[in-house]
């Protein structure tokens, strides 16, 4: 309670601050057209102080060409508008003393053939914006052939752990958006869903480490959206891609995508088919109780999905505009691991067995999702958003077990076959809405939120005795997890001479409930949870002059178990390793500060510290005197102070570069009792850079790779060093619409990990990886207006600035 008012007070009493300064501030806006009268939309616009040369604010202008600068005190202004196919234009001083309406801005059509010009504009590789990091992925040549999954291991920053676990900045992300809005997959649903979603359809990555009240509160590390294609050119366009992947089997990938575009409406559809056969290896040297168990196993696995993305956008007026998406993915896979397990004694180092669990397995896995938006924005400043989403995950996983013991001259002693059936559906629906207004002199936003997400996992486990599978009705059970959770946020933002002030508070009431329903005996087989929690955050910034800007954020968010980590029941892995879920899992909170400095909007330095209390971490324990279990448990809690550099340079006109350096010191401790403690503390770094060549007659040269350091994953896992090294190749030709690219990934085979974890008597030795060196070979051709209807296409160059600017 004494928590929860000192929240109160202190957004209340920064408020009222706020709604008092006493300057007064006022307006400018205006309507920019070209020479025949025509509104133009998605226009650059920059607000320059005439006193001092000071950069004010980067804005767009929207649909109907209308640009709105606000907030502004009394002083004399210069306004600078880009647009390709358009000189470039200046205004003269304005003197604002009061609120200003310029009328029409007319832009002059650059001297140049529209049919004939090649825009060869870009948006860089990184872009420090604000409140995120965006990593413009569709301009990495080596991100052809790699899906999502991989793209994030090579984003700077982000490290993947042996468990596909999400960390950025060396805290572990369970938050993943798509195109703004969060994926209801955690733990292997996610990892596996980001593995059938090709690089080639994605625009960029954006790194969001200390988001506002106005994005969920979950996510103890913060935020990573990942952003599809979506083109905004007039007209109609298509582009498709086809490639080839070849590691030590074959991946063959192809993707379509159609828009049309219009001043009325927009729509777009994309289709992207996968077939592969995946290759990874798990080695764990496990040492219990006086007893090696050198476990070695090979998955293959053939996989074949499809991703059907589409939508329209309707333009119904100048502040009005309703979009309708729908999104799909289903993925079959059928797989084969190898596993082989020497088990000696140690006291004498003789073999006491060798296990063998063959296992197959079968999923299919339907992902769907549909999506409306209505969103209202005026010139004055008011806007207003609606959302309301639809989905549903189903995933049929079957899986064959043999496990069989042999002396070493082959001799069977004993045979224990299984057969698992493992259904899950997960569905969802949330509805939010925000709203936007001027306040005084500043901005307020308050939203409302809705969410209900109901899983249920059938597991259904049979002993296999001479072929027939007979249900073992004490190993099988049936697990539910619903899940409500109602939020509400206010957030005000204000800028007073050189310093942006945005304060908010976020309230989330959470409604939880896990049920398990089995015949064996088990305890707390239903666990209902009901909390309410607040989350402020508050962000400074402060402009010293056109070259530096510094920046403070603080903010608190949440991380709560999902229905994996809940479900206590155990699921073998072979017959002596089996997971299980955790039911008494809380959630864990985590409170962050980050200081920031931006130095000519290219070199970025941050340096943050994050406290997590009740850290999850996947502790593999110890059972019996030969079986070990992993399981979810709380630490204590985690300390993990960060540093990260980045910064992207032109070395000359045919030379450019990026360089992403993070370096942090994480404390871990936690007592489970019995003499159980992990108190550990490390010191890492990671380094992401980039080099990009111009060699001449269109061909490009570009070396990307990253290195992480020693670190520990998951509280437990101490790992060695891993990176990787990619290098490739572009051609354009055909006018510069169609390009190939040939890349060789991970050239020298450093991605695999290696990792040691000891505790509760128990010690293993682990590595593992993939294929990870592979030659990816890709296609791509696009066709404008010009190619589909022979129609002359108007040039717009919107997509290079509107998600940099306002988005």
């Amino acid at each position: 309670m004494k928590k929860l008012l000192c929240n109160f007070i202190f957004c209340f009493l920064f408020f009222f601050f706020c709604a008092n300064i006493n300057a007064q501030n006022f307006s400018i806006k205006a309507i920019i057209t070209d020479n025949n009268d025509e509104k133009i939309p998605f226009a650059t616009t920059s607000l320059w102080r005439v006193t001092d040369s000071t950069l004010i604010k980067y804005n767009i202008s929207k649909e109907d060409g209308s640009i709105f600068f606000d907030n502004l005190p009394n002083n004399t202004y210069q306004i600078k508008i880009q647009m390709q196919g358009f000189d470039e234009f200046e205004t003269e001083n304005i003197l604002v003393d009061k609120d200003i309406d310029l009328g029409k801005i007319t832009l002059k059509s650059a001297e140049t053939n529209l049919e004939t010009v090649e825009i060869n504009a870009k948006k860089p590789l990184i872009e420090i914006l604000a409140d995120k990091m965006v990593f413009n992925t569709e301009n990495l040549i080596a991100a052809t052939g790699s899906t999502v999954f991989e793209l994030l291991q090579k984003s700077p920053g982000v490290v993947i752990d042996n468990n596909d676990n999400i960390s950025l900045q060396g805290k572990q992300i369970s938050q993943i958006y798509i195109d703004g809005r969060p994926s209801p997959l955690t733990g292997k649903d996610l990892s596996d869903y980001l593995k059938t979603l090709q690089g080639t359809d994605i625009e960029a990555i954006e790194l969001i480490t200390q988001p506002s009240s106005k994005y969920d509160a979950a996510g103890s590390g913060g935020i990573i959206n990942i952003r599809f294609k979506k083109d905004k050119n007039m007209g109609t366009n298509a582009s498709f891609a086809i490639g080839m992947n070849y590691g030590f089997y074959a991946r063959y990938n192809a993707s379509f995508t159609l828009n049309h575009r219009t001043k009325k409406a927009s729509y777009f559809i994309n289709y992207t088919p996968r077939v592969a056969q995946d290759y990874g290896f798990i080695n764990l040297n496990r040492f219990q109780n006086n007893t090696q168990f050198n476990q070695q196993s090979n998955t293959i696995n053939n996989n074949n999905s499809h991703n059907l993305r589409m939508g329209a956008d309707f333009f119904l007026h100048k502040n009005h505009t309703l979009s309708v998406g729908i999104n799909g993915n289903n993925n079959n896979t059928t797989g084969n691991t190898t596993s082989e397990t020497p088990i000696t004694n140690l006291d004498n180092g003789q073999l006491i067995s060798i296990l063998a669990a063959n296992n197959k397995n079968e999923a299919q896995r339907f992902n769907g999702n549909f999506n409306t938006n209505y969103r209202f924005a005026d010139t004055s400043g008011r806007s207003l958003n609606i959302d309301i989403n639809i989905g549903n995950f189903n995933n049929n996983r079957n899986m064959y077990q043999p496990n069989t013991y042999f002396l070493a001259n082959n001799q069977v002693l004993n045979q224990v076959n299984y057969y698992m059936k493992t259904p899950t559906n997960i569905f969802l629906w949330n509805i939010k809405t925000d709203y936007e207004q001027k306040l005084k002199k500043g901005t307020i936003g308050i939203g409302l939120k809705t969410s209900f997400v109901n899983t249920t996992n059938d597991f259904s486990f049979f002993n296999v005795i001479n072929d027939n599978n007979i249900l073992d009705e004490n190993r099988s059970n049936l697990f539910t997890y619903t899940e409500n959770i109602n939020a509400a946020y206010i957030n005000y933002q204000v800028q007073y001479k050189k310093i942006d002030i945005q304060a908010g508070l976020r309230a989330e009431q959470t409604n939880s409930s896990a049920v398990l329903l089995a015949n064996q005996n088990i305890n707390n087989k239903e666990v209902k949870r009901s909390y309410l929690d607040f989350f402020p955050s508050i962000g400074l910034s402060y402009a010293v002059n056109k070259k530096n800007s510094f920046a403070l954020k603080y903010s608190q968010r949440i991380e709560r178990p999902n229905y994996q980590d809940l479900n206590p029941f155990e699921s073998k892995l072979d017959e002596l390793t089996y997971q299980k879920g955790n039911p008494f899992l809380n959630p864990q909170y985590t409170k962050s500060l980050e200081a920031s400095h931006t130095y000519d909007y290219s070199l970025n330095t941050t340096l943050s510290f994050s406290q997590i209390n009740g850290f999850f971490a996947q502790v593999t324990d110890t059972t019996e005197s030969n079986r070990n279990f992993m399981t979810s448990k709380n630490f204590g809690a985690l300390q993990v102070w960060n540093m990260g550099v980045s910064y992207p340079a032109e070395i000359n006109k045919w030379w450019n570069m990026f360089i992403s350096i993070n370096a942090s010191h994480s404390n871990y401790f936690a007592d489970f009792g019995n003499n159980r403690i992990i108190n550990r503390q490390i010191n890492s770094f990671s380094v992401y850079g980039q080099q990009t060549f111009s060699l001449g007659k269109n061909f490009t040269l570009e070396l990307s790779g990253f290195f992480s350091s020693p670190s520990i994953w998951a509280g437990v896992y101490q790992t060695k060093s891993l990176g990787n090294l990619d290098i490739a190749l572009q051609k354009k030709f055909w006018k510069n619409n169609a390009n190939l690219k040939i890349t060789l990934a991970d050239a020298f085979y450093t991605l695999p990990w290696r990792a040691v974890n000891e505790f509760a008597g128990l010690y293993i030795n682990g590595r593992g990886g993939s294929d990870s060196r592979q030659i990816r070979i890709n296609f791509t051709y696009k066709l404008g207006n010009k190619q589909l209807k022979g129609i002359k296409q108007r040039k717009t160059g919107a997509e290079e600035e509107t998600e940099r600017i306002g988005n």
